[in-house]
């Protein structure tokens, strides 16, 4: 089957949507998975109000990040961000939004001092990201679907909801001309080892990952 048959599949999927920052149950229902699924990750150890008022509304709407939601039954029960700007997205954000992002981080940090320690290390993370530029590389950011249904199959295209959404990604960056899309995955998460390594992924070592995880890079023909 094409690749531009397979899009096509894609893209009639109704369960599967493309995040709208606007729509506030949408916005909410993205943080939530991301702190189900993706609890220990900077990005949710941040806190709530940071993915809701600032990573899956202001980023979203700058365009420097995307994500898709799969609902079933009314529910949203997996979804995945991605961007094009993998080693500039967050300090794009920033500067966009300094002062608005300084009172959130400023409140996240009255809620729950600990969270100092995770905004050094974003930051850290973000300096080394910038030394480490590479034309046409996209990024997955998060990835996630909740354990009743990972092994659930879209009605439209049979495709089981992990593989939909990653399909998704693939076909966003192929049309957008990339070469090659990246995603950090944990040392012992094996079953995200194995489903990178299905789609043909190298597996290395890289400096801004975290010392526990592994760089997966695939390259897109």
């Amino acid at each position: 089957m094409s690749y531009a048959h397979n899009r096509m599949k894609l893209m009639r999927s109704p369960n599967l949507v493309s995040l709208d920052p606007n729509d506030q149950d949408q916005v909410h229902a993205a943080a939530e998975l991301h702190r189900e699924l993706l609890s220990d990750s900077p990005v949710a150890q941040l806190g709530y109000r940071f993915m809701t008022k600032f990573y899956y509304s202001k980023l979203v709407e700058a365009r420097l990040i995307r994500c898709d939601l799969y609902s079933y039954k009314g529910t949203y029960v997996a979804f995945s961000a991605y961007t094009k700007y993998p080693f500039t997205f967050m300090r794009q954000g920033k500067r966009r939004h300094f002062v608005y992002l300084s009172f959130l981080l400023f409140q996240s940090l009255l809620l729950g001092p600990r969270r100092l320690k995770t905004i050094f290390k974003v930051i850290g993370r973000s300096y080394r990201r910038g030394q480490d530029r590479k034309d046409k590389t996209g990024e997955v950011l998060s990835f996630g679907v909740l354990a009743p249904y990972r092994n659930l199959k879209d009605e439209v295209t049979g495709l089981r909801i992990s593989n939909l959404l990653f399909e998704r990604i693939i076909a966003y960056f192929k049309d957008q001309g990339f070469e090659r899309i990246q995603g950090e995955i944990k040392k012992d998460n094996k079953p995200a080892l194995f489903f990178w390594r299905s789609y043909g992924a190298s597996i290395c070592h890289s400096d801004w990952c975290n010392k526990g995880s592994y760089l997966a890079s695939i390259e897109l023909r």
